[in-house]
């Protein structure tokens, strides 16, 4: 299926109701536009984004496969979309690199990164956030606890996997900071701030970049400027959890220089917090600032989820 043939495939997933795709400007832009056909960057490799016809004939394996459910797998597919959808990105991430074509378009040779693991890379991570867990927050937790949890598309970049556990929260992961370092709060109840992400009812994983200092480029711009624009940022939950586990794993602390606004929350006042540690007094600071603060110290660490 070739041409106007992957544009007729398109027409008749849309007109069946297969899928969200209204006609705009020349291209079909669907509910799964942002991981297919806008460009961006997987595994170091660039991304042009998809004309009509290709994401048509891409999606034909993924039809078929669909129209060989059992009534009982069909039915957990509407059930569970959001689910499913991450569980088939998660799988395309692990799709070839690149690769070559003949002059008709057929696939030659598939080129892989040898040195790319993502289930090595997943489950390392998961033993790391378990042993944490057990050793300083004494939790109750093992392997079969993160069995179902689902890890969102790997991007080029975010490659530290945060893993946040159910029914805890802010205050829970600056206890697990308090327990290692001294620390200090702006408020006793760092639960009574608002977060985008919270694992009330799962857990839930995310990626975000394992870099010490927030990049410079998050500097430029206010947390309002960034909502304008559906920027990601980390959560003060995931901020206190990624510190204190970082500091368990390698003894050592992040914003060192600099300060991360964690613009996926937002405190009852409408306020951001902010963490930072202070190497003159040896101490982990919680603390807030006005969303429409722009400074060069004052940045944003961006989160993939």
């Amino acid at each position: 299926m070739t041409g106007t043939n992957g544009r007729f495939f398109l027409d008749k997933l849309y007109f069946n109701g297969l899928i969200r795709c209204p006609f705009r400007t020349g291209k079909y832009i669907s509910n799964l536009e942002e991981e297919l056909l806008m460009p961006k960057k997987v595994r170091g490799t660039s991304l042009v984004a998809l004309t009509s016809d290709q994401l048509g004939e891409a999606a034909v394996p993924f039809v078929q496969v669909a129209a060989a459910l059992t009534p009982d797998q069909a039915q957990y597919c509407v059930s569970n979309k959001v689910g499913v959808r991450k569980r088939l990105m998660a799988m395309v991430n692990r799709f070839p690199v690149s690769i070559k074509t003949t002059g008709d378009g057929a696939v030659t040779e598939p080129t892989f990164d040898p040195a790319f693991d993502l289930d090595k890379i997943v489950s390392d991570r998961k033993e790391c956030w378990l042993k944490y867990y057990r050793d300083i927050l004494d939790l109750k937790i093992g392997d079969r606890n993160f069995a179902n949890l689902i890890i969102p598309p790997y991007q080029e970049g975010f490659n530290k996997l945060v893993i946040m556990v159910r029914g805890l929260y802010a205050n829970g992961y600056y206890s697990g900071c308090q327990k290692q370092f001294a620390c200090w709060r702006y408020t006793e109840n760092l639960d009574q701030v608002y977060s985008d992400r919270l694992a009330v009812s799962r857990h839930y994983a995310l990626w975000m970049e394992d870099i010490i200092e927030p990049r410079e480029e998050f500097g430029k711009k206010s947390a309002n400027d960034l909502v304008a624009v559906d920027f990601k940022g980390i959560a003060l939950p995931e901020r206190l959890a990624d510190e204190g586990e970082h500091y368990f794993r390698t003894k050592t602390h992040r914003d060192v220089e600099n300060i991360t606004r964690c613009d996926g929350s937002r405190n009852p006042g409408g306020y951001v917090p902010r963490v930072y540690w202070c190497p003159g007094c040896s101490k982990l600071y919680v603390s807030w600032c006005y969303p429409d603060d722009v400074s060069s110290g004052l940045r944003s660490r961006p989160v993939s989820c």
